[in-house]
């Protein structure tokens, strides 16, 4: 008996460790898709149909998780900053925060209008911006649930925690975004310097096709000239040379 009880304990201590896990994972991996959806959705491809769940990971990996840890550091040391630190119920009782808790329902309905009027007229690139804001908004309730509360006592590593998880997929969808942008307008982008059969090349950065990316053994490229996306199996090339755009001068 005292061994059937000792297996049913372990088990039970691992069933919220795969579920942690379980959840983890798919959070990742909707990340990643937010990302390839936001940077492939202007090209108008589908590029799930080029990937596996792996190959989603490891393409949104570097591009979101290279800047979002900044705006993470920032968070942190902010939190740890004794400057940050509010009194007492976060500051709710005082003059400012009675006048917030009072007006809420009507500050969050124009901060809501002022983030669709400028995901609406705003170039791209203030994107991720907007969805650091956003993000940040949303995760006070996150914060405040009474379930992760208990999960995770402490406040601040909490805070920290709540914005990164609501954060992330809203910023991976708008990084996409501003990385799309970057090549379709000529602001950031590798140039076919070097063509070959199949990937004529005129040397001219500014008229020359512009590699997008890669994914299911196929070369993404884009035109300048005819604003098209050409679509070049890796079997047919037998050399690339890509190159940066050059700064202006």
């Amino acid at each position: 008996m005292e061994e059937g009880s000792d297996s049913y304990d372990q088990k039970d201590r691992q069933r919220p460790s795969a579920i942690l896990f379980s959840a983890a994972s798919a959070y990742f991996i909707a990340v990643s898709a937010l990302y390839l959806w936001g940077f492939w959705g202007p090209f108008g491809v589908n590029i799930m149909e080029y990937l596996d769940l792996a190959d989603m990971v490891k393409a949104a990996a570097w591009p979101v998780g290279s800047v979002f840890f900044f705006a993470f550091v920032g968070m942190v040391l902010g939190q740890i900053s004794p400057v940050s630190r509010l009194p007492e119920g976060g500051g709710q009782h005082t003059r400012v925060g009675r006048w917030f808790n009072k007006h809420v329902q009507v500050l969050a309905a124009v901060f809501a209008v002022v983030v669709v009027a400028l995901i609406l007229f705003a170039p791209p690139r203030t994107w991720p911006l907007i969805a650091l804001l956003t993000g940040a908004i949303l995760s006070f309730p996150l914060r405040s649930y009474p379930p992760v509360v208990r999960l995770i006592p402490n406040n601040s590593i909490r805070s920290v925690l709540s914005f990164a998880v609501v954060v992330l997929p809203l910023f991976a969808y708008t990084e996409g975004r501003v990385n799309a942008d970057s090549v379709r307008s000529g602001k950031k982008y590798l140039y076919v310097q070097l063509g070959s059969e199949g990937v004529p090349s005129t040397g001219d950065p500014k008229s020359s096709m512009r590699y997008v990316g890669y994914a299911g053994s196929t070369f993404f490229l884009w035109d300048p000239v005819t604003l098209s996306l050409t679509l070049v199996p890796s079997g047919t090339v037998k050399s690339l040379k890509l190159a940066n755009m050059p700064l202006e001068k």
